[in-house]
């Protein structure tokens, strides 16, 4: 293993670890703060499902040079040019310092936020700061519809949900007992979707260090198995520790949860990210179709079950994160490129 592709799996492994801290609270928020299972039990489903989903979505599909650089939001960069270029190691090394920084400091304020939306502002930074080139139309029209669709429509289809239980449940038709089963399925959709994207942009970063160093890939296209096992264990393990601070925001700040709203939203999240980070493949960001799908759920019971101060200081930090990663890339890649 060379060096760089020894920083670059580090990182991606302690990205993978932090992602899995800081979103843990996207599967499990909902089932803690309605009683449909013990905290200390919903963070190991989580972590289980989220490691599964890890090993499915790293274990099918083609990983190369031209998928991993504008996954990661570098595909303005020429593949040819980066081969013994001076450049990527601190490009990247940059870039994935300023996601992990990112993800502890709105962790540690208990703040969901979108690791891809940090990933994308670092990128767009570091690459400028450097001279390079940055896809600005794809970038800021990927920005664009993520925050448009993901918090719009998970925020619609946990209202339209919420009312239709509703409905049912005064009908007779549904029990508390069979909420809190679906509910607990929702959960674990949620999660092993989170599983099968995330750990897509720590995967990358491997990538396109082995391709760079021309160290060979698979037969079959995919990553290296002990890649593969790295990276989903650390996204599991990070899960299991729980992203505690946010999980109280979502469960107890942003709103006073029930049943109800805990399925709908966690229903309706799972849909999306399965039609459209996953079919689709635009990278809506969990934690920001969560929020508004509880929002969503929330209103279905009246406007004054949700705390709008509070939904607004988190929608603040949405439109901040990539322009605040952009800045910190900025500095931390010209930095990295000085010492190296």
């Amino acid at each position: 293993m060379t060096a760089l592709l020894l920083i670059a799996t580090l990182l991606a492994v302690v990205i993978a670890y932090v992602n899995g801290l800081h979103d843990a609270s996207n599967a499990v928020s909902t089932s803690i703060a309605t009683r449909t299972m013990r905290e200390s039990s919903a963070l190991a489903y989580a972590a289980i499902l989220n490691t599964l989903g890890a090993v499915i979505g790293l274990s099918i599909g083609a990983f190369s040079l031209s998928w991993a650089l504008p996954l990661l939001g570098f595909g303005a960069l020429d593949p040819a040019a980066l081969t013994g270029s001076a450049l990527l190691a601190p490009l990247l090394i940059g870039s994935a310092l300023t996601v992990i920084l990112w993800d502890v400091a709105t962790w540690a304020t208990g703040t969901p936020s979108s690791t891809w939306h940090a990933m994308y502002g670092a990128a767009a930074g570091g690459a400028l700061i450097l001279g390079q080139p940055v896809e600005w139309g794809r970038l800021l029209g990927i920005l664009a519809l993520a925050l448009l669709i993901g918090p719009l429509a998970g925020a619609l289809c946990a209202h339209l949900l919420a009312r239709g239980v509703i409905r049912l449940a005064a009908a007779g038709r549904m029990g508390t007992g069979a909420m809190r089963c679906v509910q607990t399925l929702s959960a674990g959709a949620v999660a092993t979707s989170h599983g099968v994207i995330d750990s897509h942009l720590p995967m990358a970063l491997i990538v396109i260090a082995a391709h760079y160093e021309g160290i060979a890939m698979n037969p079959g296209g995919g990553p290296m198995p002990w890649a593969i096992l790295l990276v989903a264990f650390a996204l599991g393990l990070g899960t299991l520790v729980g992203g505690r601070r946010i999980i109280s925001t979502l469960s107890r700040r942003l709103t006073n949860l029930t049943t109800v709203q805990g399925f709908a939203a966690e229903a309706g999240t799972a849909a999306l990210m399965g039609t459209v980070s996953i079919g689709l493949g635009v990278p809506l960001s969990s934690s920001q179709t969560l929020t508004s799908s509880i929002a969503g759920a929330g209103l279905a019971l009246g406007p004054r079950q949700i705390r709008w101060g509070v939904y607004g200081r988190i929608a603040t930090v949405w439109i901040a994160t990539p322009l605040a990663c952009f800045a910190i890339s900025a500095i931390l890649t010209l930095l990295a490129y000085r010492l190296l």
